[in-house]
């Protein structure tokens, strides 16, 4: 089997089945989750011969998964197919957002920006934050110079884009981006 790199010939369905146990009881708990992504990202490919249907539905398999790590305290969600270290709701349903307009409108540069930040926080077995967190800047400039073309760094579009009123700026946020 590709993920466990063996041969499909190594195993009958009885043994398959013992094998993936003793696997997986014997690892770290983000190889599951990466097993878990790669069934989610090879769904296309599991289809029974002679069918033209995946053996699982993909959405219907997150909407599963999904209720099933926040009852377990999982500190994992899962975002475009991947597990990440997020659990909180209201990010989750702003990432969420944020992933379906930009692909509604066709701003491909914010989406690529934001595919990489959640890759790089769905790193296994650690979240490589100091780069997602520089791909979520790179995503907020792309989106200020999408609503202020005529700033040259991302502090002009945010100084020109606070002092003309378009969004209403915290502060805090404001002084953050300045320094």
């Amino acid at each position: 089997i590709h993920f466990l790199k063996k041969r499909i010939e190594e195993f009958s369905g009885v043994r398959i089945k013992k094998e993936l146990s003793t696997y997986f009881y014997v690892q770290d708990i983000y190889k599951i989750y990466e097993f878990i992504e790669y069934l989610i990202a090879e769904a296309d490919a599991f289809v029974p011969r002679g069918g033209h249907t995946p053996f699982f539905n993909v959405a219907k398999f997150v909407s599963f998964i999904t209720p099933i790590l926040s009852e377990n305290i999982a500190g994992y969600t899962i975002i475009g197919n991947q597990f990440v270290p997020i659990t909180n709701k209201t990010e989750i349903a702003e990432i969420g957002k944020l992933n379906k307009n930009t692909e509604e409108l066709g701003l491909n540069n914010i989406r690529v920006h934001l595919k990489k930040a959640i890759d790089l926080l769905a790193k296994k077995p650690i979240p490589d934050y100091a780069n997602s967190m520089k791909e979520s800047i790179s995503m907020v400039e792309a989106i200020c110079t999408i609503i202020e073309p005529s700033g040259k760094t991302l502090g002009d579009a945010l100084k020109k884009i606070d002092s003309s009123g378009t969004i209403k700026m915290h502060t805090a946020l404001r002084s953050g981006f300045s320094n």
